[in-house]
């Protein structure tokens, strides 16, 4: 793509300049593969009870990763939210060392 045919095409987005321009490519990208997310776990499901040869057990099981592939898809900013706040909020560990340099100038128990 040459330099010039971008600029027409960030142009042409409107006058809210390059960041708007990019802000609206990124929601039809996610509404894209949302879509595709979509169509894909369908897909899945048709394609396992084809191979399958209609076994219930792998019908559902198809449809259960399907059905937690979609959701991830779907949520991914609410779950990337939920682990940063698990993450943030969780307390700190510390860990006491014994000051050993201490011991080690003094003589042995019993002995002077």
């Amino acid at each position: 793509m040459s330099l010039h045919l971008l600029n027409e095409t960030v142009m042409a987005a409107g006058s809210g300049g390059l960041l708007d321009w990019v802000n609206q490519k990124n929601a039809e990208t996610l509404t894209a593969v949302r879509g595709l997310a979509g169509t894909v776990a369908v897909i899945f499901v048709i394609w396992s009870w084809i191979q399958s040869r209609g076994r219930m057990i792998a019908i559902i099981l198809a449809g259960i990763t399907a059905a937690i592939g979609f959701f991830i898809v779907w949520n991914v900013t609410d779950i990337s939210d939920r682990v940063d706040t698990e993450v943030n909020g969780a307390p700190g560990h510390s860990v006491m060392v014994p000051d050993r340099a201490a011991s080690w100038d003094a003589a042995p128990a019993g002995q002077s």
